[in-house]
């Protein structure tokens, strides 16, 4: 069954990353062709559907009623053509779309795509002709395919208007440029790659991590204050290469991770310890390393669970570490940061660990899990480039917002990131 706008925006609300995707998809076009309809101008209505929906996705907490995200959005587009037009009254410009076809670059081009870039240059000449009203209708209907009654909804009148405006703007195209413009027109959609760029922009977006006297700011840098012998480095973008994870643990190990796909060769960043790992490559030993940064799992939301949140990984490569001198690290690190003295060490199996503990500790009468702990394999740590015969790696990795909500006492992980 299909979801609706009001349940993606819920899920979106609660840290799902794909649900803000598909709504993405299901209202690009749309409003692509709501800024065209204002620009006649294909790049400045591009930037314009951009900035309507990271400004979406920036604001929905703002969004008072799910059911209506389509209006919703349908108004922030509106009020974003608004303030472009005005920036061009202020320059005294008039979009040489309105009135010319747009200048050809000198170099030649080949036959397909130089009747193609003439073919959209000859339907926004003919675009101007139509009113606003009916060139809002005809490229709702052809670039985002939406139907009669999805287009009503959208703009907010009735199907009767619909009907009238798209077929008199047809009528009057045809008169225009004859029957290439549904072509023109289909040809000119924003697609996937748009939907990748976006995705790419709300990943680059600022998050708690890095917002001064956030919660999870705050916890992270006790962390780091707790283990002033560990080098700070930067992980790599939350995009990673699909194959990144099984070459640095091993297939085995990352079988069964719950990666978001963002496309066939690439996936959201699941966890930290690939990258954190892949940086001791070239590394001496001795050698720290702690990194915090967003994680995305595919996992279904609760007041515990999100599908994105901050881990903090550490890892230490030494010929003299030793299990008892990493636990006593770990030890001393969450008493100073969380004040937690009773703890309790249970096995635990992560795939690329021997041994593997889960690390507890409790909060009143209460034991919560805060962390995972593990020496790696050798196979691992000879991938990195030690032997394995004289160094030894250690390593763990815990959720920010876990120990965050638990010493600030919050029930619902999703209220750090309202």
């Amino acid at each position: 069954m299909t979801a609706t706008d009001a349940d993606l925006v819920r899920h979106a609300l609660a840290g799902d990353v794909r649900a803000f995707g598909e709504l993405t998809k299901r209202y690009q076009e749309a409003v692509y062709a709501l800024a065209l309809s204002h620009t006649r101008d294909f790049a400045e209505a591009e930037d314009i559907a951009q900035e309507t929906l990271l400004s979406a996705y920036e604001t929905l907490p703002a969004l008072r009623d799910a059911d209506r995200f389509g209006a919703w959005v349908r108004g922030i587009a509106s009020n974003m053509c608004r303030a472009w037009q005005r920036r061009m009254h202020r320059r005294r410009e008039t979009p040489a779309a309105w009135l010319q076809v747009q200048p050809h670059d000198a170099r030649p081009a080949p036959d397909a795509a130089l009747r193609a870039r003439e073919d959209r240059d000859a339907l926004l000449k003919a675009l101007r002709v139509l009113s606003q009203d009916a060139r809002q209708t005809l490229l709702l209907h052809y670039l985002a395919e939406f139907s009669q009654r999805d287009i009503a909804a959208f703009l907010g009148v009735s199907v009767t208007a619909v009907e009238t405006r798209l077929h008199r703007a047809r009528v009057r195209l045809r008169k225009e440029i004859g029957t290439m413009a549904e072509d023109a027109l289909r040809d000119s959609r924003l697609g996937d790659e748009f939907t990748n760029r976006l995705a790419a922009e709300l990943l680059a977006k600022p998050r708690p991590l890095e917002q001064d006297g956030h919660p999870i700011a705050g916890m992270w840098r006790a962390i780091r204050e707790a283990l002033p012998d560990f080098e700070v480095v930067g992980p790599r973008g939350e995009i990673e290469p699909r194959a990144l994870n099984a070459d640095i643990l091993g297939a085995e190990a990352t079988a069964d991770m719950e990666m978001i796909g963002v496309d066939a060769d690439t996936v959201l960043r699941s966890h930290l310890t690939p990258a954190l790992l892949d940086a001791l490559r070239g590394r001496t030993a001795p050698c720290r390393l702690i990194a915090a940064g967003r994680v995305f799992r595919d996992d279904t939301p609760s007041p515990r669970r999100s599908q994105v949140f901050h881990q903090a990984e550490a890892v230490w490569a030494s010929t003299d570490i030793t299990e008892e001198r990493f636990k006593g690290c770990v030890e001393a690190m969450l008493g100073e940061a969380t004040g937690a003295t009773d703890l309790r060490w249970q096995p635990g199996e992560f795939g690329f660990t021997d041994p593997g503990w889960e690390v507890e500790a409790k909060f009143g009468d209460e034991w919560i899990e805060l962390m995972g702990v593990g020496r790696m394999k050798d196979d691992v740590v000879a991938g990195l480039g030690f032997d394995p015969s004289e160094v030894s790696v250690y390593g763990f990795g815990l959720g920010i917002e876990r120990m965050t909500m638990v010493l600030r006492g919050i029930d619902d992980i999703h209220d750090l990131w309202r």
